[in-house]
């Protein structure tokens, strides 16, 4: 007798196109709790403090559901019932991605981030691919996805009219509407929004400033500036970008985990910055604010559409047009695929003289991984060889981006999905790199500068905010290796914008100036910058500012963009509008 309710539950699955539907829902839901849960562990320190608050997004959630699929159920016209149930399955569709984003990079899925990514279908299935590791790992991911397009297939053809009362209706949207007032305003408002409220919400940063505040903004004189003699030197430089190293990868950086011996070694025989940040939270801000030296905030004027590649394309200033001038010869290699994002192109209008990518002769043959890139050794090998074939009438500036540590850290050597062993291996990689530079004779007039593009895409530990406090999201390593510089640490603060500015102090005779946000760090600190512009992935419309030991917090909205919390006592607000209306007025 027991088992007779578990046949009937086991006939309504099979034969019942709603139940299967809600209980994929409810499965969504719970994963989402779980997202939380674990992050709240993590970063927070404690248990369930977020899913309480997110209880009441996912009712609301459920009820939108509820609406759609009751309206369709009373509808008599076929097409709005078709229409509606489509409606539900695009919205379920959409809250899967959602977590499925918010789980590897710690973001939202939003209609903007859609359009930006709709067009690299080609990336999005060699990452998804990145993350079947076996033969199982495909087996079970083919039969869950069999599964859910069976259940959404058969609840898409569902033809049959309910039979709740518009009382019952009625109370589902009451639902709908009443649970609006009891979700909780606060911090972490991005992460606990259902799937649907992230997916649509306002994304005040895109909003475009009036003509008439633009051209008040530009009307105004420019800021101050500081202005210093060149040095004037010539050595032969290695820009070496290394994809989502971070503070806690390092012992020496963060007396944390231990995972870059090699890097730690050679950053203490030369200068390591201890205080050094990341203007970006991905690779693509992270390339614009170390090669155009601007933090990479959008233009407040244009298309919201609009790539943040092409609103970095037009500058002259930039770092190769400078080291074009000074008679440098400058390449850009890596092993990613340079049609992503069109970074290909941005990095030609940019002014490098060679760019190479994934489809370089060179890695013909080699096994491939995410954004069809051989592993690190492959880059570096490739990097020594056009060393030595350089001709030496000019000096060198060859920037290297690596790919082999990008989410979601697949390990060249073992296959196996792991951060550390994926760190360990870029790490052993790069000792061996360093090791042959010397073998060459690199060193002799060369450099080796080493950063990373943005911190890594994974949630901060407790360990890091106890550390680091909430700048741990924006930390990054940076050090330089060559002639005369032994274990000197950096404890200025400085950013990636200060690349360029340092660049055009150490290498140019020229007189140049630098505003109060930028700095000069090489060859020697030379100008401290006052404040430093950083972002974050949880709160993709703020700019966060640290100015010495204060941070402030603006929120990007046109006209109308404003402090969120304390101002500080000097015009951070007017300094943001001079950058996104490309008012630079450092010369």
């Amino acid at each position: 007798m027991t088992s007779i309710p578990f046949i009937t539950l086991s006939k309504k699955l099979l034969f019942n196109a709603r139940l299967p539907l809600l209980f994929f829902c409810i499965g969504l839901i719970a994963y989402k709790f779980y997202l939380l849960e674990i992050n709240s562990r993590a970063i927070l320190g404690c248990d369930w403090c977020l899913v309480r608050k997110a209880i009441f997004f996912e009712l609301q959630f459920l009820f939108l559901l509820g609406i759609l699929h009751f309206v369709a159920g009373f509808s008599r016209w076929y097409w709005l019932r078709f229409s509606l149930r489509l409606s539900v399955i695009a919205i379920l569709l959409i809250m899967a991605i959602d977590l499925i984003v918010l789980q590897q990079f710690l973001v939202r899925f939003t209609w903007h981030e859609f359009l930006k990514f709709v067009s690299e279908f080609s990336a999005i299935m060699d990452f998804s691919r990145q993350l079947i590791v076996s033969f199982w790992s495909a087996l079970i991911a083919a039969m869950v996805i069999s599964i859910i397009l069976w259940v959404l297939g058969r609840y898409l053809i569902l033809d049959n009219a309910t039979t709740r009362s518009p009382v019952f209706l009625a109370f589902v949207a009451f639902g709908l509407f009443g649970t609006e007032y009891l979700k909780p305003t606060e911090f972490h408002g991005p992460y606990l929004q259902n799937s649907i409220e992230a997916f649509f919400s306002s994304q005040t940063r895109h909003r475009p400033y009036s003509d008439d505040f633009a051209n008040k903004i530009l009307a105004e004189p420019e800021e101050e500036s500081r202005c210093y003699e060149g040095v004037g030197a010539r050595p032969d430089l290695i820009l070496l970008i290394v994809e989502s190293l971070s503070m806690y990868h390092s012992k020496l950086f963060s007396g944390l985990r231990d995972w870059t011996p090699q890097f730690d070694s050679v950053s203490q025989n030369g200068r390591w910055f201890s205080n050094f940040y990341a203007n970006a939270i991905n690779t693509e801000q992270g390339l614009v604010a170390l090669l155009t030296g601007e933090p990479a905030i959008a233009r407040g004027t244009g298309n919201a559409s609009t790539p943040l590649f092409e609103q970095f394309q037009s500058s002259k200033h930039t770092v190769p047009h400078l080291l074009n001038d000074l008679d440098y010869y400058t390449a850009f290699l890596t092993t990613g695929n340079l049609g992503f994002l069109g970074k290909g192109d941005w990095l030609k209008k940019i002014g490098f003289n060679l760019i190479e990518g994934h489809d370089a002769a060179y890695y013909d043959g080699m096994k491939r991984f995410h954004f069809d890139a051989a592993p690190d050794q492959a880059l570096y090998d490739r990097a020594l060889i056009e060393l030595q074939t350089h001709h030496r009438k000019k000096p060198v500036f060859l920037t290297l981006e690596t790919v082999s540590t990008h989410h979601p850290f697949i390990d060249p050597e073992s296959a196996a999905q792991s951060e550390e062993l994926v760190f360990r291996y870029a790490d052993r990689a790069l000792g061996v790199f360093v090791e042959n530079l010397k073998s060459i004779g690199f060193f002799d007039n060369g450099y080796l500068m080493i950063v990373s593009d943005h911190r890594a895409m994974v949630p901060a530990s407790q360990d890091e905010m106890v550390r680091f406090g909430d700048r741990a999201y924006a930390r990054i390593p940076f050090s330089i290796i060559g002639y005369g510089l032994n274990n000197e640490e950096v404890v200025d603060p400085f950013s990636q914008i200060d690349l360029l500015p340092s660049l055009h102090h150490w290498l140019s005779q020229d007189r140049h100036c630098v505003n109060a946000n930028q700095g000069i760090f090489l060859p020697k600190t030379k100008h401290q910058p006052a404040c430093i512009f950083t972002r974050r992935s949880y709160a993709l419309d703020d700019v966060f500012i640290h100015c010495g030991d204060e941070d402030y917090i603006i929120r990007l909205d046109g006209d109308r963009s404003h402090y969120v919390g304390a101002k500080p006592p000097h015009d951070l607000l007017g300094s943001i509008h001079r950058l996104r209306l490309g008012k630079d007025s450092s010369h």
